[in-house]
C-alpha cells in the first residue's frame, strides 16, 4: 500500500526479491515507469550472480519493458545469454527475442544445444520472430534431438520453421531418417498449407501418414 512513486530506487531495487509476487511486480513496474532512470537498477539486479533469483527475473522484465522506448536496455540484457542460471537465461532469450534482436541470431542458434529446455523453446520462437532462413538447419537439428520428447520445443520449432518458410531445406527434410524430423516438418508444411504435404501419405511411419491426411483434411 501507499504511494509507491516516494520509495527510492534503493528500496525499489530490493523489494524485486520481496516473498510477495505482487510487491515484486510492483517495484518493477514503478521503476519501469522512471524510465532510463531505473536502468542502472535493472541492470545491476539482472547480472549480479548473488541477487535473489526472483529479483533478477523481475529485472530482465523490467529492462524488457525500458527497451519498448530504449533500446540501450537489451546491452545488459545480451550480456545474460551464458548466466549460470538456465531460467536467466531462458528469460534473456525471451527478452530479445520478443524485441526482434536479429543482431543476436547466431547466438539464439546456438542456444538450440542448450542443456536447457526452456532456454531452447525461448530461442526457438525467437528464431521464429527473426524468419531467417540461415536458421533452418539448427531447427531441424534440434527436432532431431528433441526425439519428439519435448511436445512444447517440437511446437516452438515448427513455428519456427514455418515462419522461416524455407520450402526447399522443408521438402529436402522430407525423407530424413529421423521421424522426429519428419514429423516437425509435415507440422510446418501444414501451417503453409503445402501440397507437400500429400507425400507424407505414402511414409513408412503410419503415425506421420494418420497426420498428413489430418492435415490434408
Amino acid at each position: 500500500g501507499g504511494d509507491w512513486t516516494l520509495r527510492s530506487r534503493e528500496e525499489l531495487a530490493r523489494l524485486l526479491g520481496h516473498a510477495d509476487w505482487r510487491v515484486r511486480l510492483e517495484a518493477q513496474f514503478e521503476l519501469a515507469g522512471r524510465g532510463t532512470s531505473s536502468l542502472a537498477v535493472f541492470a545491476g539486479a539482472a547480472t549480479h550472480p548473488d541477487a535473489p533469483a526472483l529479483a533478477r527475473r523481475h529485472a530482465i522484465w523490467g529492462l524488457g519493458q525500458l527497451a519498448a522506448t530504449h533500446t540501450e536496455a537489451l546491452a545488459p540484457v545480451r550480456t545474460l545469454l551464458q548466466d549460470r542460471d538456465a531460467e536467466v537465461r531462458a528469460q534473456a532469450f525471451k527478452i530479445l527475442g520478443d524485441h526482434g534482436a536479429i543482431r543476436d541470431a547466431e547466438a539464439f542458434i546456438a542456444a538450440l544445444k542448450d542443456e536447457s529446455q526452456r532456454v531452447k523453446f525461448f530461442s526457438a520462437q525467437g528464431l521464429g520472430k527473426f524468419r531467417q532462413a540461415t536458421a533452418t538447419p539448427a531447427l531441424l537439428a534440434a527436432l532431431r534431438d528433441n526425439h519428439n520428447e519435448d511436445h512444447y520445443l517440437r511446437h516452438a520449432l515448427v513455428l519456427a520453421l514455418a515462419r522461416t518458410d524455407d520450402r526447399a531445406a522443408l521438402v529436402a527434410a522430407m525423407t530424413d531418417p529421423s521421424p522426429a524430423v519428419r514429423l516437425g516438418v509435415l507440422l510446418a508444411l501444414r501451417r503453409l498449407r503445402s501440397p507437400e504435404v500429400a507425400r507424407f501419405l505414402t511414409d513408412a511411419d503410419p503415425y506421420l501418414v494418420r497426420e498428413a491426411a489430418i492435415a490434408i483434411n
